[in-house]
């Protein structure tokens, strides 16, 4: 199937409004003496809202495959936030971790996945709300012609 990108762009956009943040946050608070490990820590929960944010977006809106979309949301919302962290290391003159890369990568494409779950669940319940049917965590958001269950 093909990707809604219209879609993604809605979701990563909202992921942004709490990403960037945590992650310029994130930059500030590591080039700190002593480092507040307790604030640090909040930034990457932040991130994670971030992302699991970007793929719930993204999961009320999609039509098909809302795992794929919201991965793909969370990967949006990774790459200018993976700017901002590499430039903050580079600015302290820490080395750059291509494993810690990959492995936030890996979490945004997740927590973008968990995101779109949890979207499509509550486009799934307000939809049999309205339609008067007790919530089904199969249904999938499209009709079926009469007869066909």
């Amino acid at each position: 199937m093909n990707i809604d990108r219209l879609v993604v762009i809605r979701g990563a956009a909202a992921g942004l409004l709490i990403a960037m943040i945590a992650a310029l946050a994130n930059v500030v608070l590591a080039d700190q003496h002593p480092k507040p490990k307790g604030a640090l820590n909040a930034t990457l929960v932040a991130l994670l809202a971030g992302f699991v944010l970007a793929g719930f977006v993204v999961g009320l809106q999609v039509t098909h495959e809302a795992a794929r979309h919201g991965a793909y949301a969370g990967l949006v919302v990774f790459v200018p936030v993976e700017i901002v962290g590499l430039l903050g290391r580079l600015d302290r003159g820490e080395p750059v971790s291509l494993p810690g890369i990959v492995i936030l990568g890996f979490f945004a494409a997740g927590a973008g996945m968990f995101g779109a779950r949890l979207g499509v669940g509550r486009r799934n319940r307000r939809h049999a709300r309205s339609a008067g049917h007790p919530a089904d965590p199969s249904f999938d958001g499209t009709t079926h012609p009469e007869g066909d269950t």
